[in-house]
């Protein structure tokens, strides 16, 4: 199989390039979430406290939680409003949302 060493520091140029494409794609994930998160932060300002203590009411600790809350308790109208929200709306935007709306199941 060769020497361990042989994985860190490949010495057929062809592994040495495709481990720093590896790497490359690896950082370039973590940039990408990052700046999703910082940009789900921003939109979530002032909105974040009221969609955790919204959540933590319903005893959720994420938006998933809430769903299966509202899927299983919800009916009628309020059950269909709030799958139309989560049907046009990114997760994100359904936190926002929510929380404007003041949104009670």
């Amino acid at each position: 199989m060769g020497n361990s060493q042989s994985l860190f520091y490949p010495d057929n140029p062809n592994r040495r390039d495709r481990a720093q494409q590896l790497a490359n794609d690896c950082q370039n994930f973590v940039d990408q979430y990052n700046t999703k998160h910082q940009t789900l932060e921003d939109d979530l300002g002032v909105y974040k406290d009221k969609v955790m203590q919204v959540l933590a009411a319903f005893g959720c600790d994420t938006l998933d939680d809430f769903d299966k809350v509202v899927q299983e308790n919800a009916t009628g109208q309020a059950l269909q409003d709030w799958n139309d929200v989560k049907g046009e709306y990114d997760r994100a935007q359904v936190y926002v949302f929510a929380a404007r709306r003041n949104f009670v199941v």
